[in-house]
């Protein structure tokens, strides 16, 4: 029959200047309505930019994220609402809008940030791995960040339980994100042709984490993009901060840097715990490296990033899709021009960049070398079928700074949970779930149903198409809906003219 995938679907927006709001959203791309704003006086176009259009062209997922971009002549007053409409609609909505404008006076050398170090961690989805939920909190905790970013669209009961303690001991240190799926009727869900998030990538991680990159404008110094089982290593020994700190005097115009990836692996000391008062963290201290012969090449050049917030307009997981333009006030630049004289916007490529991600016109992308930071992939084993024929180097000195670590970690969490009654939560044989889960996930996205089809449903590795075959699918729980469709056709009966 025919496709029913059509709207845009909308959360939040966020205020990045006087006359500038940026908010994200998805849509079919095939779907072309005039999506507008109101600017205090009429209705306006709204620009828009795709923030990473290689998931269509590899994956064909054609339910994409957008960043789109309101812009007032004046300083109209948009603090607390945007107000959009499309062409196939008259109906309006409201968006809330987050005010993440720079602070009156801002100066980079001299501004006190609330938070030098956060942490954004991509939508968890299906989770039920409570024990690298803990290790992922106690690593940074111990390392120094003080702010917390947790996308969560859905994860087992004790895995919300690990959520909900941190959260109640952070406080507004940690914010939970909810991050649903996008609104589909209930006789419609996992259908193809009418269920948008069965052509979505993942959950929408990408415009997770650049929604977690408006967030934390010049609330955060430096913001993580790693996943759970990812820390940081830097080799001499300093404190992450330290060395961030460090890059930022280096590179004064770095908005990003650009850390190498490192597979690593660590025996699973944890996999047999029922209860959180059984953590522990020992095994980060005997970090194992293969040999770089013995990982896959695609994985030897992957890259993670570090960001300055407000330094970057769009990111995905690897690499900055695109940096904000350079203050002239603040770098001595003659004026915000390109060659040519085209006035300069802030999302898209104009006159004189052959390549944003390397216009002197805007913040860097710094490549760290491994020497310096790098980011490791903590794999976590069991010892009892790990393959004798693995070559490690020699990882004694390399991963040193993690004994120290690790030893922090367990001092930390020891107290934290001393006189909580989480710490004796019975977790029940939660293993095969997590094991089950996770290898129904893999074989869905490796081995998609249809694969060589056209529209083939697990092509796209969306989270959808894979979630029917979960067996133990009632285990876990999902947040409440938070999209708006601001396409729906449906109108709201009203008793008064207009």
């Amino acid at each position: 029959g025919r496709e029913n995938i059509d709207g845009v679907y909308v959360k939040d927006a966020f205020r990045t200047a006087n006359n500038e709001i940026r908010f994200l959203y998805f849509k079919n791309t095939a779907f072309r309505p005039l999506l507008k704003y109101w600017n205090g006086a009429k209705w306006q176009q709204i620009f828009e930019r795709r923030v990473d259009p290689i998931m269509r062209l590899f994956l064909r997922c054609q339910v994409e994220a957008h960043v789109g971009v309101v812009r007032y002549k004046n300083d109209t007053d948009a603090n607390n609402s945007l107000w959009l409409t499309t062409g196939i609609s008259r109906e309006k909505h409201r968006i809330r809008v987050h005010d993440v404008r720079p602070p009156a006076g801002f100066s980079p050398s001299e501004y006190h940030y609330p938070h030098k170090l956060g942490v954004c961690l991509q939508p968890i989805y299906f989770h039920a791995d409570w024990t690298v939920c803990v290790q992922y909190f106690e690593f940074w905790l111990a390392s120094g960040a003080t702010k917390f970013y947790i996308y969560l669209h859905s994860a087992s009961r004790p895995v919300r339980a690990i959520l909900d303690f941190y959260k109640r001991r952070l406080g507004p240190a940690m914010e939970i994100i909810p991050w649903s799926d996008l609104p589909v009727a209930d006789r419609h869900k996992g259908d193809f042709h009418r269920d948008p998030n069965t052509r979505l990538f993942r959950v929408g991680i990408h415009a997770a984490i650049n929604d977690c990159l408006m967030r934390a404008r010049y609330h955060v110094k430096f913001v993580s993009m790693l996943d759970l089982d990812e820390t940081l290593h830097v080799p001499n020994g300093n404190q992450i901060i330290d060395e961030l700190e460090s890059l930022d005097a280096d590179f004064p115009r770095m908005g990003t840097a650009s850390l190498q990836w490192v597979y690593a692996e660590h025996e699973n000391e944890n996999r047999d715990v029922r209860f959180p008062h059984q953590i522990r963290f020992d095994s980060l201290a005997n970090i194992k490296k293969p040999v770089e012969s013995q990982v896959f090449s695609v994985y030897t050049d992957f890259r993670k990033v570090i960001q300055r917030p407000e330094r970057a307009v769009l990111t995905d997981i690897h690499s900055t899709l695109i940096n904000e333009l350079l203050d002239p006030t603040l770098f001595d630049m003659e004026e915000r021009k390109a060659a040519g004289g085209t006035e300069m916007t802030d999302i898209t490529r104009m006159a004189g960049e052959s390549n944003p991600r390397t216009s002197p016109f805007r913040y860097w992308e710094v490549r760290v070398p491994a020497s310096r930071m790098s980011v490791v992939h903590l794999r976590r084993f069991n010892p009892a079928f790990q393959g004798s024929s693995r070559i490690y180097s020699n990882q004694t000195e390399e991963f040193r700074p993690f004994i120290e670590t690790s030893n922090k970690m367990n001092s930390n969490y020891e107290g934290r949970i001393a006189n909580e009654p989480i710490k004796d939560l019975d977790t029940g044989v939660w293993q095969a779930m997590m094991a089950n889960t996770i290898r129904t996930l893999e074989e869905c996205r490796y081995y998609p149903f249809n694969y060589n089809q056209f529209i083939g449903k697990g092509a796209c590795q969306a989270v959808a198409n894979c979630e029917p075959q979960i067996s133990d699918l009632q285990h876990f729980t999902k947040v409440e809906q938070i999209w708006s469709n601001v396409a729906h056709r449906g109108r709201v009966f009203e008793y008064v003219k207009h």
